[in-house]
């Protein structure tokens, strides 16, 4: 034993030191691996930054070839001196920045528009940005990113739910409750006047005004009825109140009509008639058979060679407000059925699968009748609104 110990104290004092020594050694060696981390990162972040201005410095030397190019083929003038040069007229984006923005009022203009009007996601529409300035000669502001859309949009939206609005008596709201996401939905009411109503066309998301966006995590007919007479105060007592008639916002708006006489209730057009076209389509042996079939159809035609054909999923909710798109499937292959078009011979083999669709030619024929009825109503109701001469 004391030929393998060098050491002149006893081993217990040892292996507490060698223990204390070992965990310095380790506080040493963390603090140095996350210092080399922090090192990595910022290398990763100098090279970004390196190839972000040698890009704009390439692109302002090749703006600079252009306008030395442009210079050369100017006509010199009759004292025989070149005519001077103005400075080229400044892309768009290049305005004035907004004070405290890093972007010019123009770069937020042109952002929020991709995503609003052409319907371009946020990150697409940093892509979208980036190829305009590839391909144009002066190029753009540089890409703002998807975040920075993002909280454009939200300022946006912020403002305009914030903002204040007209106290008046010919107020319509049109309520309704959010997507549950976790515990929490939301009650969303929007506005707009009877003196601003279009004329001969239907309501446009542009024409409402955000009036109130209030979170909750139950709902009920007293719930609804309080938030109503909070919201009251923004822009007074409503003419009339729209919605889908769930049991808590009919409740709650029954309530609130009850204390304001010059307050109605009305029923939205596309949630009646879908359900008086469920009253009426759910006492149909028939029309039940015909979904069992195309859900059955859909499931025997996948992967086969008439798949182009199977039809189209049946919603397991809100799925009178959408029947038009299963009538519209079974005539369409009714019709393609009925005049033989020529197929190969894996389609022949599978084609009767679908010939229970003709035992249902003239209930088709009945149900869009019966469906074109409710599409004209809503239409009156929504271009016309609801008048003494509509009924």
């Amino acid at each position: 034993m004391a030929e393998h110990n060098s050491f002149a104290s006893p081993l217990r004092k040892l292996v507490s030191f060698f223990k204390k020594s070992r965990d310095r050694w380790k506080e040493k060696y963390l603090a140095a691996k996350k210092e080399n981390k922090k090192l990595i990162n910022k290398v990763c972040f100098l090279e970004s930054s390196r190839q972000k201005w040698k890009k704009e410095a390439l692109l302002l030397r090749k703006q600079l070839g252009h306008a030395a190019v442009g210079s050369r083929s100017l006509p010199a003038t009759r004292t025989g001196k070149k005519k001077d040069l103005t400075a080229p007229a400044p892309p768009p984006s290049s305005a004035t920045k907004i004070p405290h923005h890093s972007y010019s009022a123009t770069t937020v203009l042109l952002m929020l528009q991709l995503v609003l009007n052409a319907a371009v996601s946020l990150r697409g529409s940093q892509r979208v940005w980036d190829t305009f300035n590839d391909a144009l000669a002066h190029p753009l502001d540089y890409a703002p990113s998807w975040f920075s859309v993002r909280l454009w949009l939200l300022r946006v939206g912020h403002h305009k739910l914030m903002r204040a609005k007209a106290i008046a008596d010919d107020w319509c709201w049109i309520i309704d409750h959010t997507i549950q996401l976790g515990k929490t939905k939301c009650l969303l009411v929007l506005g707009i006047r009877l003196s601003e109503m279009p004329k001969g066309r239907c309501l446009k998301y542009q024409d409402l005004e955000p009036i109130d966006l209030i979170p909750v995590e139950t709902s009920t007919g007293a719930t609804v009825w309080q938030q109503l007479e909070k919201t009251s105060s923004k822009t007074g007592v409503p003419r009339a109140i729209v919605s889908d008639c769930g049991s808590d916002l009919k409740s709650g708006i029954a309530m609130f009509c009850a204390r304001h006489d010059g307050c109605v209730s009305l029923y939205d057009i596309k949630h009646k008639t879908a359900c008086l076209l469920k009253a009426e389509l759910t006492k149909d042996e028939d029309w039940l058979a015909f979904t069992r079939q195309a859900a059955l159809a859909k499931n025997q035609l996948k992967q086969t060679a008439l798949s182009h054909l199977d039809p189209p999923n049946q919603r397991s909710k809100s799925r009178y407000m959408n029947i038009e798109i299963l009538l519209k499937w079974g005539t369409e292959t009714l019709q393609i059925l009925d005049t033989g078009e020529p197929i190969d011979e894996a389609e022949k083999q599978q084609m009767p699968k679908l010939e229970w669709l003709k035992a249902y030619r003239d209930k088709l024929r009945g149900w869009d009748e019966l469906l074109q009825v409710a599409t004209l109503a809503e239409q009156c109701v929504r271009q016309e609104g609801i008048t003494r001469e509509g009924y």
